[in-house]
């Protein structure tokens, strides 16, 4: 086992407190989704009328909100072990 494996390890088994990031299991309920699609899609339109520098931040919260809606998957839900999708 190499150095960089060995720290790779050691971290892993001090970390296990928080679930594993990248599982993308759907943790949001069907009308999150569309909710979030909806707001999304409204926001960037919202940062694409405005001026460059003030519309960066509304587009890219929108076009996250448009990726986590169609994903179906939140990170933060992830983290914080909140799960809504339907059984």
């Amino acid at each position: 086992m190499t150095t960089t494996e060995q720290r790779s390890a050691q971290a892993g088994s001090k970390c296990e407190v928080w679930p594993p990031m990248g599982s993308h299991a759907k943790n949001m309920s069907e009308t999150e989704r569309t909710v979030s699609i909806a707001g999304g899609a409204a926001l960037a339109l919202l940062g694409l009328s405005r001026m460059p520098k003030s519309s960066l931040i509304l587009i890219a919260g929108g076009l996250y909100a448009i990726y986590r809606g169609m994903n179906g998957h939140c990170q933060m839900y992830e983290q914080l072990g909140i799960d809504h999708s339907e059984p």
